[in-house]
């Protein structure tokens, strides 16, 4: 049994202890669940929480879901946002950073309702919690430790695939959070004299200069955090493909759909994790300084498709970390 399932079980056995949870034999809805997420490449995300949920015992009959889905539209956020809010839900979730800078502008004008973030980049160090807290809204959430992986992450991609020395790093000059995550390569490669050269991408018109770069056959390239990178993974994907250029990703489902590798939580485990601290706001006195949690589960996997598409070598070293995958989905 891994280690969060068995905190599920623990969080779920204290709250029976306690009379916390809702009795379980009610038909109707217990708990109105408000979740606003930007588009369905998050629907793992939720789909997680829900399992988390339900092995927890809260079933789908005590729990409504209101997800409110705004089609990839980052402009429509807010709207979306107050729509949920006027829903009047318990418990508001965000699949993201962007949705709780949403949820956070709605919520300005209307009473408190405690927040949970699933997979935001460095909480703190954004002043995201502080933002919440100073406002007097309950927040916690699972961090997916995208700032603190990245050195791991160059490192990995050089045990893979080691005749590449150089990593041309993608990263969106607008996000705090990707410009923090480009801080700790510069200062990883300081320290490890690695060779890495960054490339600002933030709208379609750097996509089209990255697609003309001439890459050499010393490069890969890590992606940062960033909303915009994450949509234009098949874009990324495609050219990775084109120049023979391995990419290393954040999510295992960029890797079953072409990049190269990735390393770090899946958005179902981030999900998964969330629903115990969901379940705490649910069912805690006080539920104001639920801490924030780090990832329980980092994983590294290996596209196999994707590297014979690339035809290049791999280390079998580095493959001995790894799960591997052989699918190539669109």
């Amino acid at each position: 049994m891994r280690r969060y399932e068995i905190l599920l079980c623990m969080v779920l056995l204290i709250s029976s202890l306690l009379g916390c949870t809702r009795r379980v034999e009610s038909d109707d809805p217990q708990i109105r669940i408000g979740i606003l997420t930007i588009g369905s490449s998050r629907a793992e995300k939720i789909e997680g929480m829900r399992k988390g949920l339900q092995e927890m015992g809260w079933t789908d009959k005590q729990v409504d879901y209101r997800i409110h889905d705004v089609n990839n539209n980052q402009e429509r956020l807010v709207e979306g946002a107050k729509d949920l809010l006027a829903l009047r839900p318990n418990i508001v979730v965000a699949t993201g950073v962007v949705e709780a800078e949403a949820i956070f502008e709605a919520m300005k004008n209307t009473p408190p309702i405690p927040v949970v973030l699933i997979g935001v980049t460095s909480p703190s160090e954004l002043e995201l919690k502080n933002r919440f807290h100073a406002s007097g809204i309950p927040v916690t959430g699972v961090d997916n430790g995208h700032v603190e992986l990245t050195a791991k992450r160059i490192e990995l991609l050089r045990e893979l695939f080691p005749e590449r020395q150089s990593v041309v790093v993608l990263y969106d000059p607008r996000l705090r959070a990707s410009m923090l995550a480009l801080q700790k390569a510069n200062d990883a490669a300081q320290q490890f004299d690695w060779k890495i050269e960054p490339v600002p991408v933030q709208n379609d018109r750097d996509i089209a200069n990255l697609r003309s770069r001439i890459f050499t056959k010393g490069e890969s390239m890590l992606i940062l955090p960033s909303y915009y990178l994450e949509l234009k993974y098949k874009e990324i994907r495609d050219i990775s493909f084109k120049t023979r250029t391995p990419v290393m990703g954040l999510y295992e489902t960029e890797t079953y759909a072409g990049y190269t590798a990735s390393y770090g939580i899946s958005y179902f485990d981030q999900g998964y994790q969330s629903a115990r601290l969901v379940a705490r706001m649910m069912t805690s006195k006080d539920n104001s300084d639920i801490p924030f949690e780090k990832p329980d589960v980092v994983q590294l996997k290996v596209n196999m498709k994707a590297i014979e598409q690339l035809d290049i070598a791999v280390s079998p070293i580095g493959m001995s970390y790894s799960e591997k995958i052989a699918v190539i989905r669109e």
